[in-house]
């Protein structure tokens, strides 16, 4: 099936009109081709109002792309998501359905809520088997069926929302340097960001929460605590809550 994260798949989500071109069109010189192409038998303008360019964000990560090149540092620093190594395969796939579920039948702002696939639609969409789809489905529907939940995911009782939100955030290297000297930038993305009007709430979704104790607990708790940090430099005027929510429906706050 194809990537539920890739750029093909959600600009196919979005139902965006295809644009045909003919034979003549497709074997004229590229300085013709423009021309040529605004007498498509399209009727739709075209516009692409659907790409955002932050251009001063755009400068400044090519700046530090530079520098680091130069330096010889050449890693790319993200916020670690704890244990994915250890998990098989067909379990992160199964998250992946369960996190594409969720974010296209969760409110947020500027969007309407979508309701749950069909079986069928579901099977198709992943490319995945009856039993499968099932599954992915019977996950979500506890979570958007759960009332603990429902202010986070559905009630539009918010400032904002976001799903799939991507943060490019600064974090120290050591805290207790306050030249700045030391920062490193780090990209990650929160599952869903949601802004009160008292705070802002990070949701993480897993499959299952971790057993009191466990070592995925401390892990889970490490990544959420980085998180909130990061977050808090950029808007340091609310306080910040984390949650994991469960495929069961479970909500544990860790920060």
């Amino acid at each position: 099936g194809i990537d539920v994260n890739s750029w093909y798949y959600r600009i196919q989500s979005a139902e965006l009109p295809d644009f045909a071109i003919s034979e003549e069109v497709a074997t004229k010189p590229n300085d013709q081709k423009l021309t040529a192409s605004s007498q498509s038998n399209t009727s739709m303008s075209f516009s692409i109002d659907d790409f955002v360019i932050e251009w001063g964000v755009a400068q400044s990560s090519h700046t530090l792309q530079l520098a680091n090149i130069e330096s010889g540092n050449t890693k790319t620093d993200t916020v670690e998501s704890p244990a994915e190594a250890e998990l098989d395969p067909r379990i992160l796939e199964d998250g992946v359905y369960f996190h594409a579920l969720l974010e296209c039948c969760t409110l947020q702002s500027g969007s309407t809520i979508s309701d749950l696939p069909s079986l069928t639609h579901t099977m198709n969409w992943f490319g995945i088997d009856e039993a499968r789809a099932t599954l992915a489905l019977s996950r979500a529907k506890a979570v958007l069926e759960t009332d603990a939940l429902k202010p986070y995911l559905l009630k539009g009782e918010w400032v904002q929302a976001w799903n799939e939100i991507d943060v490019l955030m600064t974090a120290d290297e050591n805290e207790s340097m306050p030249d700045g000297q030391n920062q490193k930038t780090i990209h990650t993305r929160f599952d869903r960001l949601v802004e009160f009007a008292d705070r802002l709430v990070i949701l993480d979704y897993k499959l299952s929460l971790p057993k009191e104790g466990d070592r995925k607990s401390a892990l889970y708790q490490k990544q959420l605590q980085q998180y909130a940090r990061g977050l808090q430099r950029i808007r340091h005027d609310k306080p910040i809550e984390a949650y994991l929510v469960s495929a069961a429906g479970e909500l544990l706050q860790l920060v």
